[in-house]
């Protein structure tokens, strides 16, 4: 299949209708607030929930493509990945100018059992993700429910939070200045007495949260955590 054939068959939004299923859970995720992404999974919700918080990632779409692929008999047959990651064009948490992420997200049970029948999709899916300047990457449980994926569960409710804005402003306004900071110091020195580092720690998971200030996310969440500005060059 030359690029002419596979550029024609990506489409805008979802290549197929998802629908509701009785051997999983399926639905829409409304990502960082804004659209519904559906999912046919909590597996794929998690991968959603994990997605949501990093800067680096712009947006996600579901269920982009659909290649045309033969099965282990030789059958012609269609295969439609389940998202592509766009990221932003560079920031300081991951490689600047990342390629676009064709995604597959399985269990490691179904990747184990079905391995062989798996096996030709995921050839179509990595060819084609070739051809575009993408990657193709399967996603299990160990790459998504890992320390990214619970620094955003962790940080889910505060998404909805508000707080006053001058007090927004001064912490986002100390944090350009110094360049990075130790969240307990810039808690310090914007909330002196308990009551009030509470409600600023509080308002440093809401701005992590809503991706208006950045972190290392691949570590745990902690009072030592170094946040700085999101740079998008």
């Amino acid at each position: 299949m030359d690029r002419n054939s596979c550029n024609e068959l990506v489409r805008h939004g979802e290549s197929r209708a998802i629908r509701a299923t009785r051997r999983s859970v399926s639905g829409l995720y409304v990502f960082r607030g804004q659209h519904g992404i559906a999912f046919e999974s909590t597996l794929e919700r998690d991968f959603l929930m994990r997605m949501e918080p990093l800067f680096g990632v712009l947006d996600v779409s579901p269920q982009p493509v659909q290649l045309p692929y033969r099965t282990r008999s030789g059958r012609a047959s269609r295969y439609t990945p389940d998202y592509l990651v766009r990221y932003r064009l560079g920031d300081r948490t991951w490689s600047a100018g990342r390629k676009p992420l064709l995604v597959e997200v399985k269990p490691r049970e179904v990747l184990r059992s079905g391995w062989l029948d798996l096996r030709p999709k995921f050839r179509a899916a990595r060819s084609f993700a070739r051809q575009q300047g993408w990657e193709f990457r399967i996603f299990d449980e160990s790459r998504i429910r890992d320390a990214t994926w619970e620094n955003a569960m962790f940080l889910r409710p505060y998404r909805g939070l508000a707080f006053p804005k001058e007090e927004t402003e001064a912490v986002i306004e100390s944090l350009k200045e110094m360049g990075d900071s130790p969240v307990q110091y810039l808690v310090g020195r914007h909330f002196l007495t308990d009551r009030d580092r509470m409600t600023g720690y509080a308002l440093i998971w809401s701005l992590l949260a809503k991706g208006e200030i950045e972190c290392d996310f691949s570590r745990p969440l902690a009072w030592d955590t170094d946040i700085w500005m999101p740079t998008d060059v």
